[in-house]
């Protein structure tokens, strides 16, 4: 039933852009019609991808504010990590070792969030961010961008309600710009 709503709205959209045509004698006039009978449905497309394009390449991607030391059991001796970063129950933070081994952060919190960016284009921006409760700041963010899609893509793909985003770059151990060997012994 649905399919057959879009085929009668998709023919009435051309014969209505048909009959306007008809009424046109200037070759370009009748361009310039048809370019925006087809940007109509679809602009919002266009104008939303070189959008979130603009946002990823300019305000995504990781903000260090504050750098924490770990202890030299947290590296290897090549001052690579031996962990990586989860976040478990509401917000809590803990280190997780190759051996199954963890060790909570109960100073830290780890909060994932997402709030709509722009609502006319459907863009939301997830913000991942690392705080310290004892310093009351954040550390670090992860902000990334995704792109619902135009008019026609949000309201006719019955299939995939999927978005668009930024390229992931370090999206799995961003944390570490944060998190550093620590430089000086106690």
């Amino acid at each position: 039933m649905i399919a057959l709503t879009i085929l009668i709205a998709g023919g009435i959209y051309i014969v209505i852009g048909g009959l306007i045509l008809k009424r046109i004698a200037n070759k370009w006039l009748k361009g310039l019609v048809i370019a925006i009978w087809i940007l109509i449905p679809t602009g919002d497309a266009i104008v939303g991808r070189i959008y979130l394009s603009y946002l990823c390449s300019t305000e995504a991607g990781v903000k260090v504010y504050q750098t924490v030391e770990l202890p030299a059991e947290y590296w290897d001796g090549q001052g690579r990590p031996k962990f990586y970063v989860n976040q478990y129950d509401h917000n809590k933070m803990r280190y997780i070792f190759p051996d199954k081994q963890m060790i909570d952060a109960p100073q830290f919190q780890y909060i994932w969030t997402t709030k709509p960016y722009s609502q006319f284009l459907h863009i939301d921006k997830d913000v991942l961010q690392i705080t310290d409760h004892e310093k009351g700041a954040a550390l670090g963010e992860y902000f990334l961008f995704r792109y619902w899609g135009g008019w026609i893509a949000r309201n006719f793909d019955l299939i995939h309600n999927t978005a668009a985003s930024c390229k992931v770059k370090d999206l799995d151990n961003w944390e570490l710009n944060i998190f550093k060997p620590a430089t000086s012994t106690r």
